[in-house]
């Protein structure tokens, strides 16, 4: 697996893109051979404007990528691994 740092642009694209933004932004993020890391200053990037809007799509989609840890690490907790472990996901 390919440690790849998912930013705010892939989620907002894959949230609320155009739709062939969507879809590409979508399938990076389903991809298998990838394990996702991000930081918890991307969910404050994404969230703050939809949940203040009431866009209720977009916060339940943000809210589904960062809630199951097993799809993404944090960056913080990806660190804190032994190399051997971080190596495991290359």
């Amino acid at each position: 697996m390919t440690p790849t740092f998912v930013d705010a642009g892939v989620l907002i694209a894959a949230a609320c893109g155009v739709p062939e933004v969507s879809e590409r932004a979508l399938r990076f993020l389903d991809d298998p051979d990838r394990a996702l890391v991000t930081s918890d200053f991307v969910r404050l990037e994404v969230m703050p404007k939809p949940w203040y809007h009431g866009f209720k799509d977009q916060v339940d989609f943000y809210e589904a990528f960062f809630r199951p840890p097993e799809k993404y690490q944090s960056l913080r907790d990806y660190w804190k691994m032994p190399s051997r472990k971080r190596a495991d996901l290359v």
